[in-house]
């Protein structure tokens, strides 16, 4: 071999050696970048997902917002207690019962609305009275019978004790 040969084969093999050391590193370098555009496609996805989501809920919010209005007039609030005391007493004087409230109480529940009692009394016929616990038991409120108690005074007069819990 010529000297003029032995330079350009050791120039090929440092030429050769040098281009897959840059293969190699660019080879490795695409990989790196590969998964970091791999994984902000990711973020870019689960951003989108959340704000789909998020889209879903506003929607169901708006949607749903005069159910929940509506079911809110069910549930007893102590802004509501004097007018429900009201609205019964109205029911029994329509009824021609006398009424008297003898406890209210509301109650503070952990999860939930409030708790509230109240006992009263009722006098009047016996078809006046039933009528009125007919009534009662159809308020537009989550409620309980907890305590009754009936007591004929005469013979058509009758005496009715209540508590009433509501939630």
């Amino acid at each position: 071999m010529t000297r003029k040969t032995h330079i350009i084969f050791i120039f090929s093999v440092v030429l050769v050696l040098v281009s897959i050391t840059t293969f190699a590193v660019v080879s490795i370098e695409v990989d790196r970048i590969g998964a970091l555009l791999k994984e902000r496609v990711q973020m870019v996805s689960n951003k989108y997902a959340l704000e789909q989501k998020f889209i879903e809920l506003n929607e169901l919010i708006e949607t749903t917002r005069a159910d929940r209005e509506a079911l809110n007039t069910y549930v007893m609030t102590e802004s509501k207690t004097i007018s429900f005391l009201a609205d019964i007493e109205l029911i029994g004087t329509q009824q021609g019962v006398e009424f008297n409230t003898l406890s209210l109480n509301v109650a503070e529940m952990d999860t939930g609305p409030d708790l509230l009692s109240v006992q009263f009394s009722a006098v009047g016929s016996e078809v006046a009275v039933a009528k009125v616990l007919e009534i009662l038991e159809t308020l537009p409120y989550e409620s309980t019978l907890t305590e009754l108690s009936l007591t004929r005074e005469e013979q058509s007069t009758l005496t009715v004790g209540v508590t009433l819990s509501i939630k």
